[in-house]
């Protein structure tokens, strides 16, 4: 096979079987008419260098002495310039290549076709005619290329330029596929723990600008709409990605600024898909210099790509655990703006591949270091996080203890409890003690959820048993006391009853859900919540019944997806029921705070 491969290479190079025609030997126009076509159409008007902008369609026409091919039988024609084409020789019509009228090129960029029919062997005037989406400043569009000869060598000369344009941009593509890959890993991190968003934008931002540069290998090959469609895609979650992520890096949110910029260039970005898509013939005017997307939409890139250092802006001002972060940053923002700089009309002797690889070889190590920067985070926060997840379980059995340690019921009363707590740890709290006066339950709630509610409620809890008062008013009244000044600027309601046998109740409020006492609601006033007032004084209600119920409000106040309340009259309602069945009501209702659920019944 490489030896097959080096004849067919020699023969191109030294045995003359083919004929080339650089795009420098040819004259060039904008716009189209078929006459130009015509061999005895006078070109010398038209431009020596090849066009850069102007209509969709270009016309090119060139001299081929065809006497000097040593090739027996027909040959082929290789065209190698972006878009659809048709090629004339002397005036008729011998190739064409992709969709004329739109520039849609199905499968390869460059046309190998057999030549029909084959042209007599003499010097020949060639016009191509030319629909490219190809556009943008610079050095950036192919120069033209058109060789003719026998089939086997044109096919040996594409596959080794093919190979060279391919090395060409190899770091880009390496690039890619490393920030392809990058990507994917992240996002897997990202699905084992969904609160870690530095995971989410590091990876979609990888991801994206991975596969925008893996194009290079399909913008060759490739079917015209699914490269546009995935060119959007890509770019547009790397405008909103790559802003989230060194925003959420430099522990900041993002700009009012920002968010309007991504969205402009998200628009402009999907306005230039649809051209490109939809009205291909019009795609050379909106991106030529003078339409406004093409005016606008660098300058919007430009900004979105200055979003790693706008971030950690001022640098002087930041802390020291953020140092290593934020050059990491600056070394990619010089990815970006390498690539975005390189492509402007200054930089007349770049090509699109120098400004590709130029990002490459800056962004490379900035991903790589900023891989392991965000997946050292994950595993800190996911370290932290289980410590802190062993501690939660330690504080919700040394509550379960506290709390299941002071169930004292009076051998002629019966005590049900339901505690459901929101989180790992509630702020709900309950207590029930057998006293000579009588049989004594106090339902409480701290403010606020979690651990913090959880450690007020066992200072109450405590206040509570240390108490030298079974009075449900004055053991409101000596629980304010100890709890004012210790709530951190939060509160507590709780609601005390005291039972005797003979079914004589005493109730007491403090901002608190009413007691319900043989399944109806009981009238005590609620005084202010403990914590607030130092002085704070709590009256008492005398009642009478043989079955009480506390609960806390997170029984009327679970809330379905409708956002209807389960509220006072359902609670009502299941008043009389267990303790356990009001709590799962409540929960299957829709659980947005603690439960807790205690009913007390005289049954002699």
């Amino acid at each position: 096979m490489k030896i097959l491969w080096i004849l067919l290479l020699g023969s191109a190079l030294f045995g003359q079987t083919e004929l080339s025609v650089e795009a420098t030997g040819c004259r060039h126009t904008a716009g189209d008419d078929p006459a130009w076509a015509r061999p005895d159409f006078d070109d010398s008007g038209w431009e020596t260098d090849f066009l850069r902008f102007g209509t969709p369609y270009t016309w090119s026409r060139c001299q081929l002495d065809l006497s000097a091919l040593a090739v027996s039988g027909p040959f082929s024609a290789l065209v190698q310039v972006h878009g659809a084409w048709e090629l004339y020789i002397d005036g008729k019509l011998a190739a064409s290549h992709g969709e004329i009228h739109n520039g849609r090129v199905p499968f390869s960029v460059y046309g190998l076709l057999p030549l029909s029919p084959s042209p007599e062997r003499r010097v020949v005037k060639v016009a191509l005619r030319q629909f490219s989406l190809i556009f943008g400043p610079g050095p950036c569009n192919p120069a033209m290329r058109i060789l003719v000869g026998a089939e086997s060598t044109l096919f040996a000369i594409n596959a080794r330029d093919e190979s060279i344009r391919l090395q060409t941009v190899m770091p880009a593509l390496v690039f890619g596929a490393f920030a392809v890959l990058a990507g994917l890993l992240l996002l897997i991190l990202f699905c084992s723990d969904w609160t870690q968003k530095e995971l989410l934008w590091f990876g979609l931002t990888a991801a994206s600008l991975g596969v925008t540069r893996l194009l290079f290998v399909p913008g060759r090959a490739g079917e015209f709409l699914w490269i546009v469609g995935l060119w959007f895609f890509s770019n547009s979650w790397n405008y909103v990605s790559l802003v989230s992520l060194f925003y959420g890096l430099a522990e900041k949110s993002v700009p009012k600024f920002f968010v309007l910029v991504v969205c402009v260039e998200i628009f402009l970005t999907g306005y230039a898909g649809f051209v490109l898509l939809f009205v291909p013939e019009n795609a050379r005017f909106w991106f030529s210099g003078g339409s406004y997307l093409a005016l606008f939409l660098p300058y919007f890139s430009l900004i979105l790509i200055s979003a790693p250092v706008a971030a950690f802006w001022p640098v002087w001002r930041l802390p020291k655990s953020q140092y290593g972060v934020g050059i990491v940053s600056l070394f990619w923002f010089l990815g970006t703006i390498s690539n975005q700089v390189a492509q402007l009309r200054w930089f007349s002797s770049w090509t699109l591949a120098d400004a590709r690889n130029l990002q490459a070889w800056f962004s490379a190590p900035s991903l790589l270091a900023m891989f392991v920067v965000v997946t050292l985070r994950f595993r800190r926060v996911s370290k932290d996080r289980a410590l802190l997840q062993g501690e939660m379980k330690s504080a919700q059995e040394v509550q379960r203890l506290l709390t299941s340690s002071t169930l004292d019921v009076a051998p002629w009363a019966q005590v049900e409890v339901a505690y459901l707590p929101a989180k790992e740890v509630g702020g709900d709290f309950y207590f029930c003690r057998h006293t000579p006066e009588g049989q004594l339950i106090v339902v409480g709630d701290v403010s606020g959820k979690g651990l913090r509610a959880a450690m007020l409620a066992s200072v109450a809890f405590g206040a509570i048993r240390n108490s030298t008062s079974w009075s449900p008013g004055l053991l409101l009244q000596n629980l304010n006391t100890a709890l004012h000044g210790q709530t951190g600027g939060g509160f507590v309601t709780c609601c005390a009853a005291l039972l005797r046998n003979d079914g004589h109740l005493t109730l007491a409020n403090a901002g608190h859900p009413s007691p319900y006492v043989d399944g109806r609601e009981a009238i005590v006033e609620a005084g202010l919540p403990l914590g607030i007032v130092a002085d704070a004084t709590y009256e008492e209600v005398v009642s009478h019944g043989s079955r009480i119920t506390l609960i806390s409000d997170g029984v009327v106040e679970a809330e379905n997806a409708q956002r209807e309340l389960f509220g006072f009259e359902r609670t009502l309602e299941i008043s009389m029921r267990s303790a356990q069945e009001i709590a799962e009501a409540a929960s299957a209702w829709g659980q947005t705070d603690d439960i807790t659920v205690l009913t007390v019944r005289k049954i002699s």
